[in-house]
């Protein structure tokens, strides 16, 4: 009895370390490219305009153009087959030339360069952008972030706070599932946004993306928008 008792309480004991391992796993969420990567995203974001629902939709693609041996990415940004929905109208939107923007090591955005470039476009990106933890991470682990508002592009402050959830499969790759919450921290009208974004382990890019934000100024800084907005691999 007591060699049976143990011939089956040690395959138990071991697949409870197992299981213990793999909980302990950790994850940095490291950004690797290469010259030339590309990725294209569907985008769609539902507003309301005087008591009436519309939406933007449309592509947003960027182009990796350079990679520093530090880390920092230089990508070339622009949308795509932008319309905007409204009363059962559709209207297309004017294409805007690329913009190339600088991330950091841990994905804050450094630059942004291109034509007619404002403090908007800095905080548009901020509003949606993962930062990565300073430390690896294991899940159910949290991190938070600062912006520091900026002279130069006249950003406003703002904190961050990310956690990641859990480790899924989306469109056949392994990706972390992160919540997060964005909040700028000063100027007359700041706004926030909510939700979760899902990081591709393999490569450190966010693939997939559902939040909502509110006070937006998508284009009138004095009339803002709440809105939802998603992001998903095409």
């Amino acid at each position: 009895m007591k060699s049976m008792y143990r011939v089956g309480l040690l395959p138990a004991l071991l697949t409870l370390m197992l299981v213990a391992h793999a909980g302990e796993a950790t994850y940095g969420f490291k950004r690797t490219a290469k010259v030339g990567d590309e990725l294209v995203m569907k985008i769609n974001v539902e507003l309301t305009i005087e008591d009436q629902q519309a939406t933007i939709a449309g592509k947003s693609r960027s182009k990796v153009v350079k990679v520093e041996s530090d880390g920092t990415i230089v990508e070339e940004s622009k949308d795509e087959d932008l319309k905007f929905s409204v009363a059962g109208q559709e209207f297309p939107i004017p294409q805007e030339d690329a913009k190339k923007i600088t991330y950091d090591p841990r994905g804050f955005v450094k630059e942004i360069e291109g034509d007619e470039t404002e403090a908007l476009d800095y905080r548009m990106s901020n509003l949606t952008l993962f930062v990565r933890p300073e430390k690896e991470v294991k899940v159910g682990e949290s991190w938070t972030v600062e912006f520091k508002e900026n002279a130069k592009t006249k950003i406003d402050g703002a904190k961050g706070e990310f956690k990641l959830e859990a480790i899924e499969t989306v469109s056949g790759a392994e990706c972390g599932k992160v919540t997060y919450k964005y909040a700028e921290t000063s100027g007359s009208k700041p706004m926030s946004a909510e939700g979760t974004m899902w990081i591709r382990l393999k490569d450190g890019l966010m693939i997939k993306l559902n939040a909502d934000g509110k006070n937006v100024p998508l284009e009138d800084e004095e009339h803002p928008n709440d809105l939802k907005f998603t992001m998903e691999l095409e």
